[in-house]
């Protein structure tokens, strides 16, 4: 029974959110916060379901202490319904996003301040109230975000090269983290991770671009040659390791940039 009003507690909440004013739910406005700017909510249009309505219904996770991440439907038209939870985990739902078919969702949860990404299958959430996740990455110990979709294609920026496995032929290598965010793409039928940016697609140029940039500490020169220095010599090159001698300063990196050029001469 507490439960319930708990539930229905955050129904009345939302429903009063809704009522502030005539703004849609996902504009702001200089009296009222938007829904989706509330900290612990996470917002996705379902643009599939908009045929003959004014407004576009909303998929909407509120994240809470006791009973974890609930799921509503928000559709003005036809009345809202509470989905309900989802996962055993007290992972916070930080971002969602559903395709614009309406096939798959991509959401990313943090669990202990780690973000991990997930594809749902998101006819599957609606029809049948089950969590069945098609594809996972755990970007540790970097970063994650979704940025679009195309087709069967989710775009996601990572602070982790995502196109290389580690050594025990996981998604992704840890040592090897980026300096900025690139983006790639993930196939949700395969699980291909392609480069989308520059330094994603050529990760080399990515870390030629930290080692050459008068502006970068020390430290995070280091960082980035020892990772430059992991690639075979189909991606690392003599003219690669000219580039980074040209102007390099410090006799540490001098010396190991010389060595790799000897092994890449044998």
């Amino acid at each position: 029974m507490l439960k319930q009003l708990k539930i229905m507690f955050m129904m009345g909440a939302i429903i009063t959110l809704l009522l502030l004013g005539a703004q849609p739910l996902i504009a702001q406005t200089a009296e009222q916060p938007s829904l989706g700017q509330i900290p612990g909510v996470a917002l996705s249009p379902l643009q599939f379901l908009n045929a003959d309505q004014a407004e576009v219904p909303l998929l909407c996770v509120i994240n809470t202490r006791n009973e974890g991440p609930q799921w509503f439907l928000l559709n003005a038209e036809i009345g809202h319904e509470h989905l309900g939870p989802f996962s055993a985990s007290p992972a916070v739902i930080q971002e969602l996003s559903v395709s614009p078919d309406g096939r798959y969702a991509a959401i990313i949860a943090v669990d202990e301040g780690q973000p991990v990404f997930e594809v749902i299958d998101f006819p599957l959430l609606m029809q049948e109230k089950t969590y069945r996740v098609l594809q996972k990455l755990d970007p540790y110990p970097g970063v994650v975000e979704i940025r679009r979709w195309e087709g069967d294609q989710v775009y996601i920026a990572s602070t982790m090269l995502l196109t290389h496995a580690n050594q025990t032929g996981e998604r992704n290598a840890s040592e090897l983290d980026l300096s900025w965010p690139e983006v790639f793409s993930l196939d949700v039928r395969t699980g291909e991770i392609r480069g989308v940016s520059e330094g994603a697609k050529n990760p080399v140029d990515h870390y030629l671009q930290v080692l050459t940039d008068p502006s970068v500490s020390e430290d995070q020169k280091d960082a980035a040659l020892a990772k430059l220095l992991l690639f075979e010599e189909e991606k690392l090159t003599l003219a690669h390791l000219l580039t980074i001698l040209e102007q390099e300063q410090n006799p540490k990196r001098i010396l190991k940039i010389l060595k790799k050029m000897d092994e890449l001469r044998q």
